[in-house]
């Protein structure tokens, strides 16, 4: 069984608790709509707290991409098949239910906190793709970043467009029958082509 590290792992400081605290908020209302007063408040800390951690709010939004892209990252690593690795992303959505709304959200909100969060996304794909390919698990392609923005899709996709997959699946994304189909999907398309 996949275990997805989480804050709740790390014995609970305060620097981990604004941080768990700030992705629901970011996720829930927003960057803007969320104040420095809110995440402490919501991590149970003062606001003094937050900046002797983060430094700002900036900081701290920095620290949840970083936090977030790793922990995706710690999942899918070493992966040598479709299936093991979407099933691996899908743990991560489970076992951070609110990181699925706020990487939509941030997406969705664009700007340069959009750009950077996508950009650290984007480099960690392609690095992983290419340790594959080293080790002959995917095939050779003359566009290395472009296949790390496919993949990209695959993964990212259902989760921009959440409230309309899961109307389509009838069920919740991370649910084990909506994992399943995304998985088989993905792993099909990838593995034997769409085309005959």
């Amino acid at each position: 069984m996949l275990i997805v590290r989480s804050a709740t792992s790390e014995d609970l400081t305060a620097r981990a608790a604004l941080r768990e605290a700030a992705l629901r908020l970011f996720a829930e209302r927003g960057y803007a709509g969320t104040s420095v007063r809110d995440v402490a408040a919501a991590a149970g800390v003062s606001p003094a707290l937050l900046f002797h951690h983060y430094g700002s709010k900036e900081g701290l939004r920095e620290a949840v991409d970083a936090w977030l892209v790793a922990i995706v990252a710690d999942a899918v690593t070493g992966a040598a098949q479709p299936t093991e690795r979407f099933q691996r992303f899908a743990a991560v959505g489970r076992a951070h239910p609110a990181a699925s709304d706020y990487v939509a959200r941030v997406l969705g909100e664009g700007g340069d906190a959009a750009a950077g969060l996508f950009d650290r996304m984007v480099a960690t794909t392609r690095a992983e793709l290419d340790e594959l390919e080293r080790g002959g698990v995917v095939r050779p392609t003359d566009d290395p970043e472009a296949r790390a923005l496919l993949l990209l899709f695959l993964e990212l996709g259902p989760m921009l467009l959440r409230p309309q997959v899961e109307r389509h699946l009838g069920d919740s994304l991370f649910s084990d029958r909506s994992v399943g189909r995304w998985v088989d999907g993905c792993t099909a398309l990838l593995t034997d082509g769409l085309y005959a």
